[in-house]
Order: C-alpha cells, then sequence, then structure tokens
C-alpha cells in the first residue's frame, strides 16, 4: 500500500509545479533572454545547457524549410557551444527562467495518470461493493 500512496504523493507534487505550454514557454522566453533547458535528446541522453532565441551572428544564410511553431520545434542559440540547436518542445524536461524552474510533461503521461485516475475510480466503486 505504502507504494501506491508513493506513487499518488509524486504525482500530486508533480502537478502542483508550475509548467509552460509551447507559446508560453516561446513568450517568457522573447527578446533575446537567456534561459537554461534540460531536455531528453534523440538517443535518450539528458542534455542541459543555457540557450536563447534570436541570436543572427552566426548564421551563415539559407533559411529553414519548414515552419518550426507548426512543428512545435525550438530553434535556440546554445550559448556554450555557440551553435544553433533544434529541440523538440514534446522533449523539454525542464526550464528556468528568470530563476524559476518550470517542469514539462509530454501527453503520453497526463494520458497515463488519466488511466491511473480512472483505475482508482473503478477501484473505490469496486471497494464500495464488497464492503455492503
Amino acid at each position: 500500500m505504502s507504494g501506491i500512496l508513493s506513487i499518488i504523493l509524486l504525482t500530486f507534487n508533480y502537478y502542483k509545479m508550475e509548467t509552460l505550454n509551447y507559446f508560453e514557454l516561446l513568450e517568457k522566453t522573447k527578446g533575446g533572454k537567456i534561459f537554461s533547458l534540460t531536455y531528453s535528446r534523440a538517443d535518450k541522453s539528458l542534455g542541459y545547457d543555457k540557450f536563447r532565441f534570436g541570436v543572427k551572428s552566426y548564421l551563415k544564410g539559407g533559411s529553414l524549410k519548414y515552419d518550426p511553431i507548426k512543428a512545435k520545434n525550438l530553434v535556440l542559440f546554445n550559448m556554450s557551444k555557440k551553435q544553433y540547436r533544434t529541440i523538440k518542445f514534446e522533449r523539454i524536461i525542464s526550464a528556468k527562467i528568470d530563476g524559476i524552474e518550470y517542469k514539462f510533461f509530454n501527453d503520453t503521461f497526463a494520458d497515463s495518470m488519466e488511466r491511473i485516475d480512472k483505475a482508482i475510480e473503478n477501484i473505490n466503486k469496486l471497494n464500495k461493493i464488497i464492503n455492503r
């Protein structure tokens, strides 16, 4: 029973943390503001660095052949490596902007939590039937 309680408490605390959606993240980081991201790379390793939107000094010409906003991609400048990076929004784990840490989770996690909530609800219904 304590294992289930731990999961419920961790879930509750996770939902209490501040989160941002894609457009809120863009809004909070506009104007060349430096911020840090923790994210999952394509090879499943974790990445962490300081980034910034809007850096033009290292561009070599050309333009993107797709709309990063429609694809929910972030085209960022990595401040330590002096290179551009494209990070999928769904791969972001956390961001620190103006000293505030924001947590992110993808829809798969949210869907899982809905299924867990429904399962707990069904268990409670069964308990009521059994305890009559």
